[in-house]
């Protein structure tokens, strides 16, 4: 049974075990839960509760977006060509920085058991999938396409030949597309449309040592938690892009007594050269550590504020991976083989012009483990209000900083070589993450 499917029936069987254990517990005789509420003496202040507990609080937290990247290598520039005498220097105009904070729910529980000074508790918590999706049109993206050996010189993946197109109307061309001027030159990088996908999986569990200490002068009680702590933190990126290899000839209209031929749908110029492409990147974040813990409550009368904190020191295992394929549609035959070139012959059976002469279709997967240090800090403050002797009500905030955290968008090195496609930028393994919202709930004998 998948974690998901277990944890609707959870919450029951705490429950139903909570139930069955507190027949005997202390602090809650003749399973009187409901029983009208008691402020008698402990220590000069309310009774604290004792023998076995369960809480519940149902979470609506947001999620720190990552750190700033552009969709496509940083700080880099080229000038591109759409023929032998039109170019422009193209850059990345899309980023992740429409990447938001979303809010999400969830549920927290915890349970367990204090006798007098001592006790122990266990706890579990988890945050549904924050997912976010994000469309662009006429979109950038730069690559760093580092120069090879090529036949025809030195050359990186996405040079291709572009030319001037005109239409020919003499019977010995006919209606043949006739490009002049053909020089070979960086290509553009464009997509007409992109869709960017970010998915957040996170949720956690623990296991700690109570130590309660007598009420203080003011009637406020502490506890000290020692234990462990289990937080996996997920992160998956996807990217999209789609649209046409090349911008063809419309034609045009003419007059009745013109002569003309029409030339369609003839490439005059790149487009999405790379259409249709797709990438995808994943950090998983394993971070386990030992914790420390102290917990400050007071009670009076009815109400019960409470405010705590917990340090971890953490060993974060990350798994990244990255996949994905470029340029489907690159197999795609030509639009026209009636191609004629005026002043030289053919580069090649296969050179046609606005299309890479080195890149086809091509996959790529990479795969690395890294172990970072992730130190994390918790708070909690929350206001209860006892509605019979064992039942409370509560709401309260939650805040969750971690360090050292991998994101998914942020790991991805743009770079184009002759033996890799792209890569992990491993450098940028490393952010802070910051959870915290409101949580609100009820506590049976806390």
């Amino acid at each position: 049974m998948s974690l998901y499917r277990a944890k609707p029936w959870l919450g029951v069987w705490l429950s139903v075990l909570l139930t069955g254990a507190m027949a005997n517990a202390q602090g809650i005789e003749d399973m009187q839960l409901f029983a009208p509420t008691e402020f008698d003496q402990f220590g000069g202040g309310p009774r604290a509760d004792q023998g076995f507990f369960f809480q519940f609080d149902g979470l609506y937290w947001s999620i720190l977006a990552p750190d700033y990247d552009p969709i496509g290598e940083p700080g880099l520039t080229r000038e591109v060509f759409y023929t032998p005498d039109r170019s422009t220097v193209q850059h990345n105009t899309i980023s992740n920085s429409n990447l938001a904070a979303d809010a999400v729910g969830g549920q927290r529980f915890e349970f367990g058991n204090v006798c007098g000074h001592h006790g122990w508790m266990a706890s579990i918590f988890y945050l549904h999938d924050q997912n976010q999706r994000l469309t662009y049109s006429d979109a950038d993206i730069v690559f760093d396409d580092q120069p090879f050996q090529h036949q025809t010189g030195l050359h990186g993946r996405l040079h291709g030949y572009v030319a001037n197109i005109f239409a020919a109307l003499d019977d010995e061309i006919g209606s043949a597309a006739v490009y002049e001027d053909m020089v070979l030159r960086d290509l553009p990088v464009e997509f007409d449309e992109v869709i960017l996908k970010n998915k957040v999986e996170t949720w956690g569990t623990e296991l700690n040592y109570i130590f309660r200490t007598h009420p203080a002068g003011h009637g406020g009680i502490f506890e000290f938690l020692f234990g462990v702590r289990y937080l996996k933190f997920n992160e998956t990126f996807s990217f999209d892009g789609y649209g046409q290899r090349f911008d063809l000839w419309a034609s045009e209209e003419q007059d009745d007594d013109e002569e003309s031929e029409e030339i369609t749908g003839v490439p005059y110029a790149p487009n999405s050269i790379l259409a249709d492409s797709s990438w995808w990147s994943v950090a998983e974040n394993h971070i386990y550590g030992p914790q420390l813990g102290l917990r400050w409550f007071r009670q009076s009368c009815r109400w019960t504020l409470s405010s705590e904190a917990r340090f971890f020191a953490g060993f974060n295992s990350q798994n990244l991976e990255q996949a994905g394929v470029l340029g489907t549609k690159l197999d795609d035959q030509f639009p026209t083989e009636e191609v004629s070139y005026v002043g030289q012959a053919p580069p090649s059976a296969t050179d046609f012009p606005f299309q890479p002469i080195t890149m086809e279709p091509i996959g790529y997967k990479h795969m690395r483990t890294e172990q970072e240090w992730s130190p994390g800090v918790e708070l909690r403050f929350d206001l209860a209000y006892k509605l019979t002797r064992a039942v409370d009500v509560k709401v309260g905030w939650t805040g969750m900083w971690i360090d050292g955290i991998a994101r998914a968008s942020n790991l991805i090195d743009y770079s184009l070589t002759e033996t890799s496609i792209m890569g992990i930028d491993i450098d940028d393994n490393r952010q802070s993450v910051f959870m915290h919202g409101l949580n609100i709930g009820f506590n049976i004998n806390r």
